[in-house]
């Protein structure tokens, strides 16, 4: 039974292992603690393209003043975004607003910070690095 038990676990930590592609780094070089949400909904407009809420997961979307941290998204994702020539638009949020606002008033206002958009292309010839400074 303890064999059984420690190959299932084995084979679960093999397969997760490839799950995630964090090769992206997001540098926040400002004094104030951000959040970064994604969407490859590109759409040249006034509008975030992001339906859900970046505080629901703060240990993954928030990133602290001059600092740094991988932005993870699902393996397999940038080979389909690179084959489409997809552009991902990337939305910077102020920390206290997203903690302390209306989620559905931030969109629909377009209270962000600032908006990055990049292809494949672009975040492959920036080794894969996205800098925000306000």
């Amino acid at each position: 039974m303890k064999i059984i038990l420690a190959l299932t676990i084995s084979l679960f930590m093999i397969s997760c292992k490839d799950v995630i592609d964090d090769r992206l780094i997001i540098e926040n070089n400002s004094n104030l603690d951000i959040y970064v949400s994604s969407s490859d909904e590109y759409h040249d407009s006034n509008y975030v393209y992001v339906n859900y809420n970046p505080k629901n997961d703060p240990g993954n979307l928030k990133i602290s003043a001059n600092s740094s941290k991988n932005f993870d998204f699902i393996v397999g994702a940038w080979d389909r975004y690179a084959t489409n020539g997809d552009t991902v638009a990337f939305y910077f949020f102020d920390a206290k607003l997203i903690e302390n606002g209306n989620w559905d008033s931030i969109r629909i206002n377009y209270d962000v910070l600032t908006r990055m958009d990049f292809t494949y292309s672009d975040l492959k010839n920036q080794n894969w690095k996205i800098v925000f400074e306000n």
